[in-house]
């Protein structure tokens, strides 16, 4: 998906064309949950606090959900009476430590009214982060929930242990117009969310079996693994990298590592499924993700690949 900064109408059309479903780091709202009610206040902060105690995300209030996907755009609010910064300053004013890196982006709509995406990164060294009602709060489930004793412990880690993560990127090279099948590169970056940098760390990328790609360079091909993604179960190719002073600068925040750039072919019109588990010492991590943009949102130059499932 485009920078938040960027976002527009067609991008709130893009998701619903795409059947992408809610998730741990995706949230549909409808603008009616934005009221300038004490009760709504904290809920909003709730659910901010949330995403920013897991995995970080995205909340996007004008969106019809049904079933956790997202059916249609409703009508908005009145952007004069609830504004960008309104919405910030609730947060503000309800979610202590302050988010750092949060951005909200009004959407315009018919009308004359609006619809808001709220950016939220994963906590770090401010985390975790309390909610209006003095409780910490998670994603789970597609809900906010409170967060355990110990879970409270690992945000608080972050900020003395390296918080590996992957993120992919996908640029289309061409597209076969007599078969339709398409050519890309998947960018493979490492990103590390805390102030403590990785000197030694183990990655393992999965593929989806049915795209095709040949080995990773510098990775070894490790074996195959099965997921069950909604009601199919997918074949996984997965590779190995270890990652150790000898061959590498440590990872740093804010200085993403380039670990591949893997040349595959797929189908738009089918779902595949990709993910990760990185871990170094103090963490360990794993996410699966699906690309399953159709064709003409795939020759958008970058996609996100959104997680789906949290296995920390």
């Amino acid at each position: 998906m485009r920078p938040i900064a960027d976002w527009d109408h067609t991008d709130l059309h893009a998701l619903i064309d795409a059947k992408v479903q809610e998730s741990l780091t995706l949230d549909y709202k409808q603008s009616d949950a934005l009221k300038a009610t004490d009760g709504v206040k904290k809920e909003i902060a709730k659910d901010v606090s949330a995403f920013a105690n897991s995995a970080g995300g995205r909340i996007i209030y004008g969106i019809i959900e049904e079933g956790h996907e997202p059916k249609g755009i409703d009508s908005g609010v009145d952007p004069a009476e609830f504004t960008r910064e309104w919405l910030e300053q609730v947060i503000m004013s309800n979610v202590a430590p302050r988010i750092e890196g949060m951005r909200i982006k009004q959407i315009p709509l018919q009308g004359g009214r609006a619809g808001y995406v709220i950016d939220i990164p994963a906590a770090t060294s401010r985390g975790p982060h309390q909610s209006a009602d003095k409780r910490y709060y998670k994603r789970f489930n597609f809900a906010s929930v409170p967060m355990e004793d110990y879970e409270i412990r690992d945000v608080l880690r972050r900020s003395s242990t390296p918080d590996l993560s992957l993120k992919f990127a996908l640029t289309v090279t061409n597209q076969d117009q007599t078969t339709s099948l398409v050519n890309a590169i998947l960018t493979v970056n490492i990103v590390n969310r805390s102030n403590e940098p990785a000197v030694y760390s183990s990655v393992h990328i999965f593929l989806d079996a049915d795209l095709q790609v040949s080995d990773i360079k510098n990775f070894e091909r490790a074996g195959e693994s099965e997921l069950t993604y909604g009601q199919h179960l997918h074949l996984l190719k997965y590779f190995s990298r270890n990652l150790l002073p000898s061959n590498h600068q440590p990872i740093w925040r804010e200085r993403p590592f380039l670990l591949a750039n893997i040349p595959i072919t797929l189908n738009p019109s089918i779902c595949y499924v990709v993910g990760f588990d990185i871990s170094c010492p103090g963490m360990w991590k794993q996410r699966f993700g699906t690309i399953t943009q159709a064709k003409d949102l795939l020759m958008d130059e970058i996609k996100r690949i959104e997680p789906n499932n949290d296995d920390d």
